[in-house]
């Protein structure tokens, strides 16, 4: 920025997500937790130099595990639901 060449790389984050499947509050937790990890910046530099792009797609434009993303099923689901992965994995 300005004349300066840079002296860190900078690391770029895409993560895509269902929309309405994040909150605004939710959204800033996850920017800041995805720098403080992805941060690489040397002692004294007092910002890392991490962009973090969320992508909102729609349900219907989302598939896992064979079938149409469904937000309201994901929300009601217990935490500790097993998941469909082991069957897709062990096919």
């Amino acid at each position: 920025m300005g004349d300066e060449p840079a002296r860190l790389p900078v690391v770029t984050l895409q993560i895509y997500v269902l929309a309405g499947g994040l909150d605004d509050a939710a959204k800033r937790k996850l920017i800041e937790a995805a720098t403080i990890i992805l941060d690489r910046r040397p002692d004294g530099t007092s910002v890392a130099p991490v962009y973090v792009v969320i992508h909102e797609v729609k349900e219907e434009n989302w598939g896992f595990f064979g079938k149409q993303a469904d937000l309201a099923a994901l929300r009601a689901s217990a935490p500790d639901a097993p998941s469909n992965l082991t069957f897709v994995l062990s096919r």
